[in-house]
C-alpha cells in the first residue's frame, strides 16, 4: 500500500512539473525568470499564471516557437484612426487572423507617445531602426508590413457591395508578388494609389469603419499565407 501511495505521489509531481513547463513555454520563454527576479513569488499557481498571461504583450502571447515567426507588423503612426477604432485595433486583429492560420506574427511595441506632424520624420527613422533590430533578432521573418491607413475620401477607399470592404493599397515594387496575387484573386480590393515608401500597406482610410477593414483583412490573411508558402517553396 505504501509503495502504491509513493507511486501516486511521484506521478502527481511529474504531472504538475509537465503542466508548469507547458504553461510557461506558451506564455513567454522569459516569464518564469521574470517572476523570480522580481522577488515576488506567488505560490498559488493559478494566480501566477493568470497574472502573468494578462500582462504579456499580444505580440508574443500566442507564439509557441519564435523560430516560426514569419511576419512583423508595425505602425509608424500609431495615432491614426478609422471612424470607430484605431490603426492599433486593426493591427491586433490582423495578427490574430494570421496566428489563427499558423502564420505567427510579431507586432510592434507601442511608443505611447502622441506624434505631432513635426515628429513624423523622426518617428519614421525610429521605426526603421526598430524594424532592423527585429529582423536581426528574428531571421525567420519573411515579410514586414508597415500598416497604415489612407487619408483619401471614403468613395476612393471602399469597395461597395452587400458587405463593404476597405481597399488595400501596396507599394507595388516592394510587395510586388503579394500585390499580384491579391490583384489576380480580388481585383476590386486593390487600390491604385501610388505608394513610394517601401513596406507600407494601407488598409482603408480615415472614413472607413473597423468592420470594413476587418472584412478586407479576412480576405488578405490566407493569401499572405499562400504567398509565404510560395517563398518557402523557392528557398528549399
Amino acid at each position: 500500500m505504501a509503495v502504491n501511495k509513493v507511486k501516486r505521489i511521484i506521478l502527481l509531481v511529474f504531472i504538475l512539473l509537465g503542466t508548469l513547463c507547458f504553461n510557461f513555454k506558451v506564455i513567454n520563454n522569459q516569464g518564469f525568470l521574470n517572476i523570480i527576479l522580481n522577488g515576488k513569488m506567488d505560490f498559488n499557481f493559478r494566480n501566477v499564471i493568470n497574472k502573468y498571461v494578462n500582462n504579456v504583450p499580444k505580440n508574443i502571447r500566442m507564439i509557441k516557437n519564435f523560430d516560426e515567426v514569419q511576419i512583423y507588423i508595425y505602425n509608424t503612426y500609431e495615432t491614426e484612426n478609422y471612424t470607430d477604432a484605431s490603426i492599433i485595433d486593426a493591427t491586433i486583429f490582423f495578427k490574430e487572423r494570421l496566428d489563427n492560420i499558423h502564420v505567427y506574427t510579431l507586432v510592434n511595441e507601442l511608443s505611447n507617445n502622441v506624434i505631432s506632424i513635426n515628429n513624423y520624420k523622426n518617428n519614421d527613422e525610429k521605426k526603421l531602426t526598430e524594424l532592423k533590430n527585429v529582423l536581426e533578432k528574428n531571421p525567420s521573418i519573411k515579410l514586414s508590413i508597415n500598416l497604415e491607413r489612407s487619408s483619401e475620401k471614403y468613395e476612393d477607399t471602399t469597395v461597395f457591395a452587400e458587405k463593404n470592404y476597405a481597399k488595400v493599397f501596396f507599394n507595388k515594387k516592394y510587395h510586388r508578388e503579394l500585390y499580384n496575387l491579391i490583384k489576380k484573386r480580388y481585383p476590386y480590393l486593390v487600390g491604385d494609389t501610388k505608394i513610394e515608401r517601401e513596406n507600407i500597406i494601407l488598409i482603408g482610410g480615415c472614413e472607413n469603419s473597423i468592420e470594413e477593414v476587418k472584412n478586407s483583412i479576412r480576405i488578405v490573411s490566407p493569401l499572405i499565407k499562400e504567398y509565404l508558402g510560395e517563398i518557402n517553396g523557392k528557398n528549399r
